[in-house]
C-alpha cells in the first residue's frame, strides 16, 4: 500500500450497502404493484432476468457489446420485448436508485475521500454500470477524476475483464502498480484487479481463500493507506 497513487472504487456495494437501497426499492415497487398488478408482475420478472443475464454476460465471448448482450439475454429469459426490458432497466436499476443513494453512503466514506485529495492521491471509478448519475445523486461527483462504466464505449465488457480498469488508469494517468482497486466481490473485482497488475482491497469480509487486503469499513482503509494513525 506504499505509494499509492491512484485509488478506483466499484459503486454498487462499495460506496453503499446495496441491501438497504434494494429494500426501499421493493417497497416503492410494492406500492406500485397495488395500482397495476399486472404490469408490475412482467417488470418484477425482467427485473430478476437482468440480473441473472449480468451473471451469464460476464463470461461469454461475442463482438457484441455487454449493454446489448445483458439486454437481449434478459429479453430472453423473461420473455419479454428487448425495448421494455430497456425501459424497465432504466426506471428501476437506473432512476429510482438515485434519490435514495444521497443518505445510503457508507460511514467514513466521504472523509476517506477528501483525505485523499488532500494526499493528491487521484480518484476514480470502474462499475458494470453507468456510474455518474449515481455518483451525483450521493454528492461526490466532484471528488473523482475518472468516471468508467463497462457501458461505455470503447470499453464494452464487464468485469472481471480488466478493460475497463485499464481504460480508467489511462484516464487517470497513474502507472497499475502505483493504484488499488476497491471492490466488495472476490470472485469479480480480484481478477480484474489482477488482469490489469493492480492492487486490490477487498471492501467487506473475505472469503478464506482471497488473498489480499481486506478491510470491514472506510476507516480501515484509511489507515491501511497511511491517511490517518
Amino acid at each position: 500500500m506504499n505509494n499509492v497513487q491512484a485509488i478506483i472504487f466499484d459503486v454498487d456495494g462499495t460506496l453503499y450497502p446495496q441491501r438497504s437501497l434494494r429494500t426501499r426499492i421493493l417497497i416503492e415497487w410494492a406500492a406500485q404493484f397495488t395500482k397495476e398488478p399486472v404490469g408490475q408482475l412482467r417488470t418484477l420478472k425482467v427485473l430478476r432476468a437482468y440480473r441473472r443475464a449480468h451473471e451469464l454476460v460476464r463470461t461469454a465471448r461475442s463482438d457484441v457489446s455487454a449493454k446489448q448482450l445483458q439486454l437481449c439475454v434478459a429479453a430472453e429469459l423473461s420473455g419479454e420485448h428487448p425495448e421494455f426490458v430497456e425501459l424497465s432497466v432504466k426506471e428501476w436499476f437506473q432512476h429510482r436508485p438515485l434519490r435514495h443513494l444521497k443518505t445510503a453512503l457508507y460511514p467514513g466514506l466521504l472523509g476517506l475521500l477528501r483525505q485523499a485529495k488532500a494526499h493528491g492521491v487521484r480518484l476514480g471509478i470502474l462499475s458494470d454500470y453507468p456510474a455518474a448519475e449515481k455518483l451525483s445523486a450521493m454528492g461526490i461527483l466532484e471528488y473523482f477524476d475518472a468516471v468508467v462504466s463497462s457501458h461505455d464505449e470503447g470499453v464494452g465488457h464487464l468485469k472481471p475483464h480488466p478493460l475497463g480498469l485499464r481504460t480508467c488508469l489511462q484516464q487517470l494517468s497513474v502507472e497499475p502498480r502505483r493504484a488499488i482497486y476497491v471492490g466488495d466481490r472476490a470472485d469479480v473485482d480480484l481478477p480484474c484487479a489482477a488482469s490489469a497488475n493492480t492492487q486490490f482491497v477487498l471492501f467487506g469480509k473475505s472469503p478464506n481463500r482471497a488473498r489480499c487486503l481486506t478491510v470491514s469499513n472506510y476507516r480501515e482503509l484509511s489507515q491501511a493507506l497511511g491517511f490517518q494513525s
